[in-house]
């Protein structure tokens, strides 16, 4: 479980980091607001073309095959993104960190789910969840603290080693799922399914109490990413706070999350059993 919800901290580090630079890559690239909009846009639009394509390679690869890709793809994006002089670059490199964590998330959640047994699964849920905020904290402060002295590159530059380092550490990993003998087996080969094609596997997911927990929760991402994106850019602009300080001001807010993804996680592993789908929907309303 370790591994998993490190990695997804690794995963994440850069995820809000370019919403962050907002008023930095207007002042640094001379950006038009048009332009940040694009800059902010075009990763989410890469995320949402890549969501579904990811699910379906998961069904059809060795799941830590594509973890390995996925954190790939992260040292390839904070790499070029260090390097990049103009904002063409960075339209072209920044997505690569969306697309990253779509062909993450997949086969961990896969993972966590078949390894856990259902008494436990929302809690590991929520400890695997936890890394995620985590990280998007820690890529907010660390800007925060190395900007000022080092430049907004070294810090992604400096969150490429870790994840080297993580992509080892998965290679050396056996991924387990349980076996028929109440025992454990590794994952060694997962082959094209032939009793359903990829457009029935997806509209038999699409219903139902599902597609009302979609909608819910796509309400929710557009009020949160209407207030992240220009965010720094009003504490920066109209409240006259350095960059910096807002970085600090970002991330650290992400952290309140950890405390109430994990304690989500302890709640639903009592409340699954007892009320279902119909518990979850109205929890997931409550943040409203």
């Amino acid at each position: 479980m370790f591994i998993y919800a490190l990695t997804h901290t690794l995963v994440h580090v850069y995820t809000m980091i370019h919403v962050v630079l907002v008023p930095v890559f207007m002042e640094e690239f001379n950006l038009s607001l048009f332009q940040v909009g694009l800059l902010v846009s075009i990763p989410l639009f890469c995320q949402v073309c890549t969501s579904i394509p990811s699910g379906l390679l998961a069904d059809r690869v060795q799941h830590k095959s594509q973890m390995i890709a996925s954190l790939i793809l992260v040292v390839l994006a904070g790499f070029l993104v260090s390097r990049t002089s103009k904002f063409l670059m960075l339209v072209v490199s920044i997505p690569l960190v969306m697309i990253s964590s779509q062909l993450y998330h997949p086969p961990v959640l896969s993972v966590v789910s078949e390894f856990f047994s259902p008494n436990y699964r929302c809690c590991a849920f929520g400890i695997h969840v936890t890394g995620g905020i985590v990280g998007i904290a820690l890529g907010s402060i660390s800007l925060g603290i190395l900007m000022k002295e080092f430049g907004w590159r070294s810090v992604y530059l400096l969150w490429v080693i870790p994840v080297l380092i993580s992509i080892v550490a998965v290679s050396q990993t056996k991924i387990l799922y349980e076996g028929a003998e109440n025992g454990f087996v590794e994952q060694k080969k997962v082959g094209k399914r032939q009793d359903t094609t990829w457009h029935s596997g997806i509209f038999e997911v699409l219903k139902g109490g599902f597609l009302i927990l979609l909608l819910v929760m796509g309400v929710r991402t557009v009020g949160i990413r209407s207030v992240s994106t220009f965010f720094t850019t009003y504490l920066s602009s109209v409240k006259g706070i350095p960059v910096t300080d807002a970085s600090l001001i970002f991330g650290l807010g992400s952290l309140v999350g950890v405390a109430g993804t994990l304690t989500e996680g302890f709640l639903e592993a009592d409340s699954e059993r007892r009320y279902g789908l119909r518990w979850h929907l109205q929890e997931v309303c409550f943040p409203f």
